[in-house]
């Protein structure tokens, strides 16, 4: 059986996938960087494994963004 976090990540890569960069992203970017900036590590720890699962499902659109995704 797989763990929560497994599952998730695979949810989200999923839904990269399935819905593409263009749906994806704009989301991810309003939501992520609260994350990343979060007190609590496992906040930031999801974030990075959000950013990475899309990354794996939108990397040509990901690729246009990474000035974004840097800062």
């Amino acid at each position: 059986m797989d763990s929560n976090p497994v599952v998730g990540e695979q949810a989200v890569d999923r839904i990269a996938c399935a819905l593409g960069g263009k749906t994806v992203l704009p989301y991810a970017f309003s939501v992520l960087p609260g994350m990343l900036q979060h007190q609590n590590w496992t906040h930031r720890y999801a974030a990075l494994m959000t950013i990475s699962a899309i990354g794996e499902g939108c990397h040509k659109a990901m690729e246009k963004e990474l000035d974004k995704i840097i800062s």
